[in-house]
């Protein structure tokens, strides 16, 4: 099938054997999240057992980790892909198992794929389209992709992530000057670039995945950036190297970053970064430009203020829900009004600028200035008011991602006014690989992420 639409090299490995579960990406507790909520109902419920047993204070261990990003999630697995059908059958016979089968399967006319199913059953295919062809085929071809992931993950292990801020998400990498490995003889010189191609490609691929809205990043749409950062493959000038530009929902920026000179060749300290990275220019990733805005997230009002104090239920948060693809954000609205979660925007400034003491607005903006600046700023999602009509998009209450978790009273120092929310960034793969002292190069790095604990 993947033949029959045009698929090539990477794109006939086949299915793979692990997978997130489709259509659910902003499904909180089954897309890469929900795993802190469910060590934390799982705690609450060791501790009213024994607040001191080991599992308790595994548990807490558990909590502790990565707080700042999300984890977790339903994990599709396909055990059986390396048995074919005719053995399952015989193995289910064998043991007196029944299974169900889907009878739409015997329809050739159905779909492609009974089509295809019925041509390998009663066609005399060329020994190339045959089964064992296209089985080995796709071994190989998933052989090759997990030698390039491994390069990917090694190289990632040595670039030196000098900031990750999830607080705007941005992130500032010193990326190898070059992509090439080691030549394996004798492999052809065609597949020796187009290894190298991939390696690069998918080395950007998980760095935009970092700061991206978007679901996927496509291998085809950071084709632009692997050519501009690394002019190798394109056989260009360095010097003639773009120095800004946006790929996969990311945003580029070169920056002029110089590592200081090695004190000598043998100098441990600098040796290894100064020979594989580039030492005279960092990467600068955010999420570009909005280009429309994303969904807003509404809470509405607390129904029924007296009917609450009278005794019944309060109001409970509202539900996890993931805002451009970033952040996920829960409120809890105690007060009259509807919050709206929605792009900080220029006239919010204003407002806030109007309506803060001066002295407070300088320290917000010097603040602002640090956490997110320039243009990144208006990436940045804002809680807001609803409820004034001289304010349409709302009376800003609140930048979220610059505080973890917070609370704000709206009146006059009433419990019922307050509103709170909770943030968590997108789940982030760090890197894993492992140095010579047993800790990933990624892992060193971790103290340089600024987050609401800084």
């Amino acid at each position: 099938m993947r033949l029959a639409n045009g698929h090539k090299g990477l794109g006939l490995q086949g299915m793979r054997s692990s997978a997130d579960i489709p259509e659910c990406w902003s499904v909180h507790g089954v897309h890469q999240s929900g795993k802190q909520d469910l060590v934390a109902s799982r705690l609450r419920r060791e501790e009213k057992k024994d607040p001191e047993s080991q599992h308790a204070q595994y548990l807490r261990r558990e909590l502790a980790k990565d707080d700042i990003f999300e984890r977790g999630g339903v994990r599709m697995l396909r055990p059986l892909l390396g048995f074919s059908k005719e053995r399952l059958i015989q193995t289910c016979r064998a043991r007196s198992l029944a299974w169900e089968e889907d009878k739409t399967n015997q329809d050739a006319w159905r779909n492609p794929r009974n089509n295809i199913r019925g041509l390998l059953r009663s066609a005399k295919l060329p020994q190339a389209l045959q089964k064992t062809s296209m089985l080995h085929l796709a071994r190989q071809t998933s052989c090759s992709t997990h030698k390039i992931h491994t390069n990917v993950e090694r190289i990632l292990s040595c670039c030196e992530i000098l900031l990750l801020d999830v607080r705007c998400g941005g992130l500032i990498v010193r990326l190898p000057l070059h992509i090439s490995l080691s030549r394996q003889d004798p492999e052809p010189e065609k597949l020796y670039a187009e290894n190298n191609w991939f390696i690069a490609t998918f080395l950007l691929q998980r760095l935009v995945e970092m700061v991206t809205p978007n679901e996927e990043v496509s291998l085809q749409s950071l084709k632009q950036a692997v050519m501009s950062i690394f002019p190798e493959f394109v056989e260009a000038d360095r010097r003639l190297q773009p120095t800004s530009f946006t790929a996969g929902g990311a945003q580029f920026q070169r920056l002029h970053s110089p590592l200081p000179a090695p004190r000598s060749e043998l100098d441990p300290a600098f040796l290894g970064t100064w020979r594989d990275l580039d030492a005279v220019f960092v990467w600068k990733l955010t999420r570009q430009p909005f280009q429309r805005a994303p969904l807003s997230l509404i809470v509405p009002p607390l129904a029924n203020t007296k009917s609450t104090i009278a005794g019944n239920p309060p109001p409970s948060w509202s539900s996890w829900q993931l805002w451009d693809g970033r952040y996920w954000i829960r409120l809890l609205n105690r007060s009259s009004q509807s919050l709206i979660v929605r792009p900080f925007q220029i006239s919010d400034l204003k407002h806030l600028r109007s309506t803060l003491k001066p002295q407070h607005y300088v320290g917000f903006h010097k603040f602002l200035f640090l956490a997110a600046p320039d243009k990144v700023r208006w990436t940045l999602p804002a809680v807001a008011e609803l409820g004034d009509d001289s304010l349409p998009l709302g009376r800003v209450l609140a930048l979220p991602t610059l505080g973890q978790a917070g609370k704000l009273d709206t009146g006059a120092g009433n419990e019922m006014n307050k509103v709170e929310w909770q943030v968590r960034y997108k789940s982030v793969r760090l890197g894993s690989r492992k140095s010579d002292d047993g800790v990933s190069e990624i892992g060193k790095n971790r103290s340089l992420i600024t987050s609401w604990k800084d």
